[in-house]
């Protein structure tokens, strides 16, 4: 069958990628190995700026709507209730059900069970072999995750790029451990080198993980389990895995007829290891450069080429501070957290990032001059 945009891969990435696509008039096919829904190893927290992204998450899919943030490094600790939500929490396997349906109302076909082996570009079109047929396209996009295949046969090597290692568990907790926890967010940052640990609420349980570079991940699970300790858990449930991209640009992320999105591309930030939103903004960029491009019928990799360049200009220069402030954090921990967890400005600044209302390079213009002001503080502060 014919199509103008076949997108592999029905996470947010390419659920998000589909719909606009198909409402954007092209027609548009949905492939994904798995049949939905289908969990996914997820802290689930999301984002404000993320949500506004998002656009209308019916209240059923929410779990917590989180207003109040924890930090604890050693014996320092920090908390503050904010007038809106920081965080809202969310089960992947439903949220990732809901952008496939909403894909599918504005008019994608979607096959679940229809893995992608391979394809094939030629004459300005692109031949798709996948587990339920054969399809036929003006552009593939890649949204098949952080161990995507199209990437792979885009000449990509995992080596390419640095990776952020999860491994976190949805625990349930008594009444009066999920009452105590309400709704905060805690983030533990001596957990693990080059990372952080964190809890996240949820209506019926907790869930705890930690995450580090790749690199730093060989006790991992020692961490996670000292961290259930910590917080007075019981460890029954076994916790589950995961690659995050560690931001950057390594990767070939266009090429004639064919774009990767999402984790597929390597949009992962380094700090927070957030990927939801580079997930759907990717996807809702790269339906908008298919969309031009169809205007000009012409899929070459110099047209498509537009959507890097957007990307890179929304993108680049925070993954290029998140790793910065990474890799001083992990050098430097004692100065680094006790400069966070000490001062209230520091975590001002860092959360109005997440709301959308500032940027890493804000926060860098900020922070440079007060700097000396903050470290004097932390030292003093007991």
């Amino acid at each position: 069958m014919e199509y103008d945009v076949i997108v592999a891969g029905a996470g947010p990435a390419g659920s998000t990628t589909a719909r606009y696509c198909a409402l954007y008039g092209l027609k548009t096919l949905l492939l994904d190995k798995a049949a939905f829904p289908r969990d996914k190893p997820c802290g689930g927290g999301i984002t404000v700026r993320c949500m506004n992204l998002l656009e209308d998450i019916p209240k059923h899919i929410k779990e917590k709507e989180c207003n109040t943030i924890r930090m604890h490094y050693k014996k320092n600790n920090f908390e503050k209730t904010y007038d809106k939500t920081l965080v809202t929490t969310v089960e992947r396997v439903n949220l990732d059900k809901h952008l496939l349906d909403k894909a599918a109302s504005a008019g994608a076909d979607v096959i679940p069970k229809s893995k992608v082996e391979g394809f094939f570009a030629s004459s300005n079109r692109v031949e798709v072999e996948a587990s339920g047929g054969t399809y036929s396209a003006s552009v593939l996009v890649g949204a098949d995750g952080v161990n995507s295949k199209i990437s792979r046969l885009l000449g990509n090597r995992q080596s390419q790029s640095r990776y952020i290692l999860t491994c976190e568990a949805e625990i349930s907790a008594s009444p009066g451990m999920l009452q105590k926890q309400g709704d905060a967010i805690d983030f533990y940052f001596d957990a693990v080198s080059y990372g952080y640990g964190w809890v996240f609420p949820k209506k019926k349980c907790l869930n705890v993980g930690v995450g580090c570079l790749l690199g730093e991940g060989q006790k991992i699970k020692k961490s996670f389990d000292t961290l259930i300790r910590r917080i007075g858990l019981p460890n029954l449930t076994p916790p589950k895995y995961a690659l995050i991209p560690y931001g950057d640009f390594n990767k070939k992320i266009v090429a004639d007829n064919t774009l990767l999105v999402g984790d597929a591309a390597g949009f992962g930030e380094p700090l927070t290891g957030e990927g939801l939103y580079y997930a759907v903004r990717s996807g809702k960029l790269a339906a908008e450069t298919i969309a031009s491009a169809s205007e000009k019928h012409d899929f070459t990799q110099r047209t498509l080429q537009a959507y890097e360049g957007k990307c890179r200009s929304a993108f680049s220069g925070d993954f290029r501070r998140a790793r910065i402030v990474v890799e001083n954090l992990g050098r430097h921990p004692d100065v680094g957290y006790k400069m966070i967890v000490k001062n209230e400005p520091v975590v001002d600044k860092f959360v109005n990032i997440q709301f959308g209302d500032g940027t890493y390079l804000d926060f860098r213009n900020w922070f440079i001059p007060h700097a000396p002001a903050l470290l004097i503080n932390s030292l003093l502060l007991k």
